[in-house]
């Protein structure tokens, strides 16, 4: 099974402890929709065409969804999608992503913040950080105040 991971689950060291022996197929963009906070990442539809999230794919068992279904509160606080991603250096790939359910803007706290972000630059998306990641922490900050 696909797995496509855009928040802390990006990040190989700790997708190695969440999900021992899950391979990383690849990086590649989920278009269509936007990086947002709710003190953990999610993923909004957005009216924007050009809009794209950067996304790690991952090849994983059963067992691995049911470890990442209990890590992501599936169903209370994520649902579950089935997403098309544009992959970087391959054909498009279909697989599932995790969403939240309801949706409200609020800042992530630093150690969560700093492990998407160290993702980022280790699978090559370093350019996204200022385009995408930096951007979606200061809308969570400046939606939270309303």
């Amino acid at each position: 099974m696909k797995y496509i991971a855009y928040g802390s689950n990006m990040n190989q060291e700790q997708m190695e402890l969440r999900c021992p022996g899950a391979q990383l197929i690849g990086t590649g963009l989920l278009n269509g929709y936007q990086l947002e906070f709710n003190r953990h990442a999610t993923i909004v539809e957005s009216s924007n065409p050009f809009s794209a999230v950067p996304v790690a794919v991952w090849e994983i068992t059963l067992e691995h969804e049911q470890r990442l279904d209990q890590y992501e509160a599936f169903p209370l606080y994520y649902c579950k999608l089935t997403c098309q991603v544009d992959m970087l250096e391959s054909e498009p790939i279909e697989g599932m992503v995790y969403q939240m359910n309801r949706f409200e803007h609020n800042p992530p706290g630093e150690t969560y913040y700093q492990g998407i972000r160290d993702a980022y630059e280790s699978l090559g998306f370093r350019s996204e950080v200022e385009q995408i990641l930096q951007p979606a922490l200061m809308r969570s900050y400046r939606l939270a105040r309303r």
